[in-house]
């Protein structure tokens, strides 16, 4: 009975509380009306209207269902509603803490302050709950009349809801227990901002060190702003739809919308444990509160001193790391102590300031500037010197399970399985090297070399500053099912033997060069085309799978001569381009293996997506590859890396104009022989070093009888190895005559 006699007192004192927040729930109604009622029933009203008037009736109804899932699905604006008024109900809901006057009242009053709490908290719940449902199943009713509703609709706006509905929990956790540390409201909104954002900017200062201290930091996978910190909300909220297809509802089947409302429940299951672990703290820091501590910046002293620490050390952090940054300006490294003296001292005044409300109390506890320094120059010189020996790790052979190395700039465009662009990630990914030992070898020489150079803060790895080294990038997968990456350079004098047993491995050509990506294999050969890009042309013939599997013997036969030595002291003379469209099935294959889906049949999908994805690969072509070139020029697409004299209208110096004699073409053109495409420094194992500073340019007519279509003008340009250039090209402007200036300007006419 006396249970009983509990629970209809505290549904009546539930009662008294919404009444109490009329207005509250006033608000909530009137903004999920428009957006759940009046703005959907204006869309689905306009769906067919102005310029669709011409629409088949199952257009306009698959017009309707996209409107509805905009509306009710998973890229529902609503959400920011729903964040509002998490926010916006739990500090209103307690707003009287912050006033005595309000604070005696409530006090005063025959309910205990453990039934007062959850009373407020269930009040701020239905509302939103009322406000959010009710509003919701009246725009269903709305879309049902216009026959915008499908069970895939509905499937995708109860797992919205579900992922709205943690949303809001997990944020009014987060605002009450920012209400429940401070008396004030202005402290309440920046420690609920600073409960949201801190783990992210912590990352992101640690992530901006690594990058900026560690010499051998691999950037690639790492997106600028990170991800979402997990001690947000709005990291579980956003991973609850993970993989959703960007696709309209009317082609996505219940089936699959089913499938994707089970996977997003375990982000959903942290949502909310997250919501739980805010309220136990904040129930616990309102049974301590004192009456007293109404008005108060912060209630519990203990906690200001770990929040001032938090705050001012990371501060600081950011101040010394930009220091760094502009050294080139002429700082140096006192003034980057300097900067982490000064903002420990303004923040730690500042926030005494605001803590005590007072400008007095500026510099009322001195030892915490000093704290905060030595904290942030420990953290600061960690970095700074490595000393955690990020630079010098190689993990032990015993913990490999295997390792991919690569030239970083090797890996250009590569094709999947699909048909799709893949930019390295995945090549890499297959890349399963098994000599460990010399890949940790390298790796140990390689990072030694790297933390030995000096590079520019902005330039580490430009193509530019590597004059007589490579850039490499390595990945161990370590048995315990991590990865370990890092990035270095090796120089040109490392031991070719060393380096040979990785390059010249069949497991690393296997990659490097793919012989098994899209074209090659059964069925999407048909309809491709065949390049042959020379300096100085590209010439293409139709081809179908037969001619690309001649192709694939006959370069792997070449194949077997690349490995180091043989890139380092070869030069391409041009490539070959393969060229095709992705087969419309294989779209279809790609889109359902990135767990992207369309209604379930690939005709749908086919009216859905009228378009597909062209793709080109590249394999090199050096002089030495004699059964390439054979079948090459049986195809008839062969041609040399020198253009013919005919197709030669100007000679250029260093990229300028030198002459357009013909006379003086000739003697250039028997010169260049001994030359090497510009191009080709670009490949493999090639360094600047390697090459004199003189590029020879030749400007190329359009010829209208030349059947090489893609050859009609343009330049190609050649390098000398070092020491090699003839001595007619080194006194180029002195034997070939420069044309005649008149005024300032050249003349048409050229010197005689």
């Amino acid at each position: 009975m006396q249970d009983m006699n509990l629970r209809k007192s505290f549904l009546t004192e539930l009662k008294l509380e919404l009444g109490a927040r009329v207005p509250q729930l006033a608000l909530c109604l009137l903004a999920f009306s428009l957006y759940h009622v009046l703005a959907l029933f204006l869309a689905l009203n306009s769906a067919g209207g102005r310029g669709f008037t011409g629409l088949e009736q199952t257009d306009l109804i698959a017009e309707r269902l996209l409107w509805s899932s905009v509306f009710f699905g998973l890229r529902s604006p609503a959400v920011f509603l729903s964040g509002f008024f998490a926010v916006f109900l739990s500090m209103q809901g307690f707003s009287y803490l912050n006033s005595r006057k309000k604070l005696d009242f409530y006090e005063a009053l025959p309910i205990s302050r453990r039934r007062r709490f959850f009373g407020i908290l269930l009040s701020g719940l239905l509302i939103y709950l009322l406000s959010y449902f009710g509003t919701k199943l009246i725009g269903f009713l709305i879309a049902l009349a216009f026959h915008a509703l499908n069970r895939a609709v509905v499937i995708e706006a109860l797992q919205q809801s579900i992922r709205e509905l943690v949303l809001f929990l997990a944020l009014s956790g987060v605002a009450l227990l920012a209400r429940m540390l401070s008396g004030n409201t202005l402290i309440s909104v920046f420690l609920l901002f600073f409960f949201l954002v801190y783990e992210f900017f912590v990352r992101a200062l640690q992530l901006g060190f690594r990058f900026a201290f560690y010499r051998t930091m691999v950037t690639e996978g790492y997106p600028i702003w990170l991800q979402t910190p997990r001690s947000s909300p709005f990291f579980y909220y956003s991973s609850a739809a993970a993989g959703f297809p960007y696709l309209s509802s009317e082609t996505v089947p219940a089936s699959e919308m089913l499938r994707f409302l089970q996977k997003s429940l375990l982000p959903d299951l942290f949502g909310v444990l997250l919501f739980l672990f805010y309220l136990l703290l904040s129930y616990l820091a309102y049974r301590r509160r004192r009456a007293e501590d109404a008005g108060k910046a912060l209630v519990f002293p203990p906690i200001y001193l770990l929040l001032k620490f938090l705050i001012a050390v990371p501060l600081a952090l950011s101040a010394g790391g930009l220091a760094y940054a502009i050294r080139g300006g002429g700082l140096e490294f006192p003034m980057e102590l300097f900067m982490l003296f000064l903002i420990s001292l303004l923040s730690c005044c500042i926030l005494e300031i605001v803590y005590h409300l007072r400008f007095r109390s500026l510099f009322s506890r001195p030892w915490d500037i000093f704290l905060v320094f030595l904290l942030s120059g420990l953290c600061f010189f960690w970095y700074r010197f490595d000393l955690g020996g990020f630079d010098r790790y190689v993990p032990k052979k015993e913990t490999v399970e295997s390792a991919s190395l690569y030239l970083s700039d090797n890996f250009g465009s590569r094709v999947d399985e699909y048909g799709d662009t893949d930019y390295g990630n995945d090549s890499f990914k297959r890349m399963k090297l098994r000599d460990i030992d010399a890949v940790r070898e390298l790796a140990r020489q390689g990072q030694k070399y790297t933390r030995s150079v000096e590079t520019d803060i902005d330039d580490r790895y430009s193509a530019e500053s590597a004059v007589d080294s490579y850039d490499f990038i390595v990945n161990y997968q370590l048995k315990n099912g991590r990865t370990a990456s890092r990035r270095f350079r090796l120089p040109e004098t490392v031991d070719p033997e060393l380096i040979d047993r990785v390059i010249g491995s069949p497991e690393y050509k296997e990659v490097l060069f793919d012989l098994n990506c899209y074209p090659f294999r059964k069925g999407r050969g048909e309809g491709t085309e065949l390049c042959y890009i020379s300096p100085s042309a590209a010439r293409s013939v139709p081809v179908n799978e037969e001619v690309l599997r001649e192709f694939k013997e006959v370069y792997q036969k070449d194949l077997a001569l690349y490995n180091y030595s043989f890139a380092h002291s070869h030069f391409r003379v041009g490539s070959v381009q393969i060229n095709g469209s992705q087969r419309m099935e294989d779209a279809y294959e790609s889109w359902l293996s990135h767990g992207y889906t369309t209604e379930g049949s690939f005709e749908k999908f086919q009216k859905v997506h009228d378009y597909i994805s062209n793709y080109s690969v590249q394999y090199p072509i050096y002089r030495e590859y004699t059964n390439t070139i054979a079948f090459l020029k049986e195809k008839a697409i062969w041609s040399e890396m020198i253009p013919e004299e005919s197709r030669v209208e100007g000679i250029e110096l260093n990229y300028r104009i030198v002459y357009q004699d013909q006379y003086f073409l000739e003697r250039v053109l028997k010169l260049l022989e001994k030359a090497v495409p510009e191009d080709s420094i670009r490949g493999d194992f090639h360094t600047v070093n390697q090459l004199d500073d003189m590029t020879i340019g030749l400007r190329l007519k359009e010829l209208e009888s030349d059947p090489d279509r893609s050859s009609s003008g343009g330049s190609a340009r050649y390098l000398f190895l070092k020491d090699q250039t003839p001595e007619e090209i080194r006194n180029l402007e002195e034997w070939i005559p420069m044309p005649y200036e008149e005024d300032g300007k050249e003349s048409e006419t050229p010197a005689s």
